[in-house]
């Protein structure tokens, strides 16, 4: 090592080295755990977001194959209807066709 009268400054910005050194490696840690921790959260965040998700289009299905089966039931009761009026228009026209029939005679 050096002697005379510069070793002690050279001693001095060594050690001051050393301690920005270890102060880089900490802070250099922490940044590391930071991101870690960020991770971890993005992680979660991900997958509850993905498991929001699957609820929705489960619900989305459920849904749509309701609104199917009320369309069905609404179309079949619509054919009912129109077969029931479809009867009373030929029964009221039968009974028309008796009324007049009746009056003739």
């Amino acid at each position: 090592l050096t002697t005379g009268p510069l070793s002690s400054e050279i001693s001095e910005l060594r050690e001051l080295k050393y301690a920005a050194d270890k102060d880089q490696a900490e802070i250099i840690d922490e940044l590391k755990k930071q991101v870690f921790n960020l991770t971890s959260q993005c992680d979660e965040k991900s997958k509850c977001l993905a498991n929001k998700q699957a609820k929705l289009s489960e619900i989305e299905q459920k849904f749509y194959a309701e609104s199917l089966s009320k369309a069905e039931i609404v179309s079949r009761f619509e054919d009912e209807l129109l077969q029931k009026s479809k009867f009373i228009d030929k029964f009221s026209t039968g009974q028309k066709h008796a009324i007049t029939h009746f009056e003739e005679i």
